[in-house]
């Protein structure tokens, strides 16, 4: 069974010096987080459907 690693290839972690911008109280995702996750998610089930 195919699983996306977000933890590991996402880019955007609390432990990060980007962390303010996807996860502003370090926890959560901010729009912007949201969208980058988007990105990375469809981009991945794309590659395992072709």
């Amino acid at each position: 069974m195919p699983v996306i690693d977000l933890f590991n290839t996402s880019g955007i972690s609390p432990f990060l010096s980007n962390s303010e911008r996807y996860m502003p109280d370090g926890t959560y995702y901010s729009p912007l987080g949201y969208k980058k996750l988007d990105h990375r998610i469809v981009g991945e089930l794309i590659r395992y459907m072709t």
